[in-house]
């Protein structure tokens, strides 16, 4: 089914998206497509043709989940941060002990996403009789 997303409600998206820390930068350009496929993943599961404004904020945070799994940073990965990541080292018996860095990693599969956001969908679900 070809899901539909009205012109306003685009750059609403945007402008909430846009609001949030860490993605100011971010253009209507580097959003569109994470926009598209989030409204085509809500207006699937919920058999809507066109979607409405009740939808901004779950496309914003589903769009916002889908351009970080598509934009994966490497900023933390150097060639060997070794002094970095060790905490501990001793050469007696050999204790070493790293430094622990709790990282949250961005949604690896569209699947996952959908899965995060279906309580929230499932309400707006609309009967849709064969």
């Amino acid at each position: 089914m070809k899901v539909m997303i009205g012109e306003e409600l685009l750059e609403s998206v945007v402008k909430s998206i846009q609001q949030r820390a860490g993605k100011e930068e971010l253009t209507r350009q580097d959003l569109e497509e994470s926009i598209i496929r989030a409204s085509h993943i809500i207006g699937n599961f919920c058999r809507y043709k066109q979607l409405t404004d009740e939808f901004k904020y779950i496309i914003s945070d589903m769009a916002i989940d889908i351009y970080d799994m598509l934009h994966v940073s490497n900023d933390n990965v150097s060639e060997d941060d070794f002094d970095q990541r060790v905490k501990k080292l001793t050469q007696g018996d050999t204790t070493i002990e790293f430094n622990i860095v709790e990282k949250q990693q961005a949604f690896s599969s569209i699947e996952q996403i959908k899965e995060k956001y279906r309580d929230e969908l499932v309400p707006l679900r609309s009967i849709y009789w064969r």
